[in-house]
């Protein structure tokens, strides 16, 4: 199959991540399995192609289907690989187009079925899922079952990591130094044989754009999960793939926002001022270094916070929505909100009957009153 569009110049040698020529190659066995085009459109000579003339619903983009034509920045995402400083391209079947395969044929029970890692330390058998290759993915991850893991501890930026099936997260690394990314585009240059020129770029353009682009990310995520600061260098770049259930997230070195799922989950923030916050499901959460934020916001026991170091990490019960009142290692006196901690154990009696309706196991230092968020 020879996959150079003359349109575009581009090389039928552009087979790495985020290259052209691998995300042709999965576009047409797409088309040989029975997938479409998103729409109807096609491409032919001297047919005007756009997203506002030709998409027939909002989500057509490769940041939900690599079937489609068009970027995905149309739909909010923005992905670009800091290796080149050229816009990348989807690296898998993509949320929607796993979503209309498994319609068609169902889903394959026997795709690592097993514990599998995706990220950092990867076991999934799959490049695009290796982040210690792959720094810069743009893929979707569906997964049949076992104890799973998305690893995200080898990135030097934030990243925002949902783990809830069909949602996006946000994370890639850093940007390398200006050396490496103009050695990578004289590279293309050579692979198009000078039809497509990558020109040198400086150090202040790099990390002009970083900034420019960390920063709007970072606007973002805060309008997504309410937290600032998140400055992550590819926005909703990774997706759950729908009724694959991933259990454990790991962050990495910066500031980074984990969310849980409706599982009992494991996150671990590592470096950095993280938020972990775990939703449903009896979770366990790792701060690890930096002043960290436990949020835990659904009214139910057998959450533990495993490192609760007072005067630098907070444990935020705001997300209940319940009005509360710290009692230290009072007992409950039958009012309602009281929270209490003792023996390693914060617990709320929510209806004032006495009787706590949310506890959590808190280990590490014990509280007071300044490190609880409280309504």
């Amino acid at each position: 199959m020879f996959i150079a569009d003359p349109e575009l110049n581009w090389t039928n040698n552009w087979l790495g991540f985020n290259g052209y020529g691998a995300t042709t190659l999965i576009h047409e066995l797409g088309h040989s399995i029975g997938l479409s085009h998103p729409g109807a459109y096609n491409f032919a000579p001297g047919i005007p192609l756009s997203y506002l003339g030709l998409a027939e619903y909002a989500q057509d983009s490769e940041q939900y289907s690599i079937m489609s034509y068009w970027a995905p920045a149309e739909t909010g995402a923005q992905i670009l690989d800091f290796s080149t400083f050229l816009f990348g391209n989807a690296q898998t079947p993509m949320l929607h187009d796993i979503y209309v395969a498994q319609s068609i044929y169902g889903a394959d029970p026997t795709t690592r079925a097993g514990d599998t890692i995706y990220g950092f330390n990867s076991t999934a058998g799959r490049d695009a899922f290796d982040f210690s290759s792959n720094a810069f993915p743009n893929v979707s991850i569906y997964d049949a079952g076992g104890n799973d893991t998305i690893d995200l501890s080898g990135f030097n930026a934030s990243v925002f990591l949902d783990l809830h099936d069909g949602a996006f997260s946000s994370g890639a690394q850093a940007a390398p130094t200006a050396a490496v990314v103009n050695a990578n585009r004289a590279a293309l240059t050579a692979l198009t044989d000078g039809a497509q020129v990558f020109a040198p770029l400086t150090q202040a353009q790099i990390d002009n754009t970083i900034n420019i682009r960390s920063g709007n990310h970072a606007i973002f995520i805060q309008g997504d999960t309410g937290v600032a600061g998140v400055r992550a260098t590819a926005y909703d770049n990774l997706s759950i793939a729908y009724g694959t259930v991933i259990e454990n997230g790991i962050g990495g070195s910066q500031r980074d926002v984990l969310w849980g799922n409706e599982v009992a989950n494991r996150l671990e923030g590592r470096g950095g001022n993280d938020v972990l916050n775990g939703f449903e499901g009896a979770d366990t959460l790792v701060g690890g270094a930096g002043n960290d934020l436990f949020v835990l916001s659904v009214v139910e026991s057998g959450d533990k916070v495993m490192d609760f170091q007072t005067g630098l990490d907070d444990i935020d019960l705001r997300g209940t929505g319940i009005d509360m009142t710290w009692i230290g290692g009072a007992a409950f006196s039958g009012v309602a909100g009281q929270v209490r901690f003792a023996s390693d154990v914060l617990s709320v009696d929510i209806n004032g009957d006495g009787v706590a309706d949310m506890i959590a196991s808190v280990l590490g230092d014990d509280l007071v009153a300044s490190d609880v968020l409280i309504l």
